[in-house]
């Protein structure tokens, strides 16, 4: 909370910089929602005791509680914009005390936009991401579900010709854990992406958009530990690259290799359909281990009628590892995720607007074994409602005094 306040009271004092004679946007919001299995656990477990847990017994589903802020100011000529924004949700509590699901988020955003068209974007971005209690093991890849993380990055995208446009951003990112069994455990990642892309649009307003990125991040994992090798419970088969080992500081080198294209598709005066397909490539080059390829596919569906918008799809992500092996077998690990979407609003004014929306995910897994916690497949899912009010206005020009 510390430092969202810090974030909003260097918001402010940026803002007052150039806010004369120019415009701004202040919205907040408030919800009351619904998450099932925050800790993304699988639907059955056998501990090493030997005992079987069920879905009721596994899924800690919470009902929570939020609200947020976002407030915008731009300059007259709107060559300047800033932005800042700040988000909590937080669950009610229940009868499983242990349980806790939340998420404490701030950001500041600087835009500076050239004659030519050009856009120079700074970001500073701060996150407390928790997800604790259970059996909250990883279920990803060698780090817990709960993190702080800091992320600074700045972008530059360039109009190269009429349709064509290329973007570079640079970032930095530190995410710190507390893991059961380290004293420390922290990821600092350096990555820097660079995206071409081709933009375009019939005469019926079908639009076409092509975009390659070329990217490196480079992670430095820095851990003390202290009791992680005596612990069976933070070992799996595919953890020991991660626990096991005399040195505390691992280094990894991931480079990317992306293509998407999408294309919107109006559908009448009131629908329109947006159509994404995209392939990643993953190379690790230090370890040779965490590679992978992955496909998208994309397709959302938007309404809008006067007071009423409304939007919905599904997402289909296909993830092969390159080398890493599925718990229990010889095959490949693979992932399938599969992501159902919705939202709704209403606009009562210009000023008030109700709001609902849903999201579920559904990771298939072929690593299942039911002694393992980690890498298997899950399902998640949450839905929430709430009010948004919102003003815009103009600052008034300071006077001089005589």
């Amino acid at each position: 909370m510390n430092k969202i306040t810090l974030l909003l009271i260097i918001s402010l004092c940026a803002t007052s910089t150039f806010s004369q004679n120019g415009t701004y946007k202040l919205k907040v919001k408030t919800m009351l929602g619904y998450e099932i299995n925050p800790l993304r656990s699988p639907s059955s477990f056998i501990d090493r005791n030997g005992v079987f847990m069920n879905k009721s017994a596994l899924y800690n589903n919470l009902p929570f509680v939020g609200g947020g802020i976002f407030y915008s100011s731009s300059s007259k000529t709107k060559k300047h914009r800033f932005d800042f924004y700040s988000n909590h949700r937080n669950s009610i509590n229940s009868s499983k005390d242990s349980i806790r699901s939340a998420i404490h988020e701030g950001g500041i955003k600087y835009h500076l936009k050239t004659k030519k068209g050009n856009l120079l974007v700074s970001k500073l971005m701060y996150r407390d991401y928790v997800k604790t209690g259970g059996q909250d093991q990883d279920n990803l890849i060698g780090a817990p579900l709960s993190y702080k993380r800091i992320i600074l990055e700045n972008g530059y995208s360039i109009k190269l010709k009429r349709y064509w446009g290329l973007s570079i951003a640079p970032r930095t990112i530190g995410k710190f854990y507390k893991r059961r069994g380290f004293n420390q455990f922290k990821y600092v990642h350096n990555d820097i992406s660079t995206v071409l892309s081709y933009h375009y649009s019939l005469k019926n307003k079908i639009g076409y958009r092509l975009s390659t990125n070329l990217g490196q991040r480079n992670y430095s994992i820095q851990k003390q530990t202290s009791t992680a090798e005596n612990d069976p419970d933070l070992l799996d088969s595919n953890e020991v690259f991660i626990v096991n080992g005399n040195d505390d500081n691992l280094n990894r080198m991931w480079r990317y290799y992306s293509a998407d294209l999408a294309t919107k598709i109006p559908l009448g005066k009131k629908f329109k359909a947006i159509v994404t397909a995209g392939f990643v490539l993953r190379n690790d080059i230090l370890d040779n281990r965490l590679g992978y390829r992955q496909s998208v596919i994309d397709l959302g569906v938007q309404y809008s009628h006067k007071k009423l918008k409304l939007s919905g799809g599904i997402n289909h992500l296909g993830r092969t590892y390159t080398t890493l092996s599925a718990s229990g077998t010889a095959a490949l690990l693979r992932y399938d995720y599969i992501k159902l979407r919705g939202n709704a609003s209403y606009s009562f004014s210009d000023r008030l607007q109700a709001f609902a929306q849903f999201g579920c995910t559904r990771r298939i897994s072929n690593s299942d074994l039911e002694t393992n916690i980690a890498l298997r497949s899950y399902f998640i899912g949450e839905c929430s409602m709430g009010m948004r009010f919102s003003i815009k206005g103009c600052y008034v020009e300071r006077q001089k005094i005589r």
